[in-house]
């Protein structure tokens, strides 16, 4: 049978992969997001806000919508993850008491929380989602623009 500390320190890294794999994911979706909405920006702009490119602006709020939904569900999917190596953390606790993980993790977040003050306070996942919220914002002003250029009747 595998040493137990072995089998706790390959499922750590398994899981934080995994959580890799969520951020990863995030960012490249946001990536897409972003492109696509600059290309559609691009063009209402060069329609000059006429009527058929409201469409353009209404999908460009649906993709700041998706991105706010994927977002919260790699942040879901990678938190799920932290929470496995957590579990597993504390069981390589139990098992290896002599290595003072606790202290360790202590005597980081202080050098960290004291070199940074305001941004560790900051969270990363709260960034994600105004960046989509961005995009939706722009999206409705370029639907509310097209509409005031043109004449929209509700």
């Amino acid at each position: 049978m595998s040493d137990p500390i072995n089998i706790l320190i390959n499922y750590i890294e398994r899981q934080w992969s995994q959580a890799q794999q969520s951020e990863n994911q995030r960012s490249t979706i946001t990536n897409y997001v972003l492109i696509m909405c600059a290309a559609l920006q691009g063009l209402i702009v060069q329609r000059s806000f006429d009527m058929p490119s409201l469409a353009l602006a209404l999908f460009m709020v649906l993709l700041g919508v998706f991105g706010i939904i994927t977002s919260a569900k790699y942040y879901e999917r990678f938190r799920a993850a932290a929470s496995h190596v957590g579990r597993a953390m504390e069981k390589l606790r139990d098992v290896c008491p002599e290595v003072d993980l606790d202290g360790i993790e202590k005597e980081g977040k202080a050098v960290h929380d004291k070199r940074y003050p305001r941004l560790s306070k900051l969270r990363l996942h709260w960034l994600w989602q105004w960046l989509h919220v961005g995009i939706v914002l722009v999206g409705l002003i370029n639907v509310l623009v097209i509409c005031l250029k043109n004449g929209c009747q509700p």
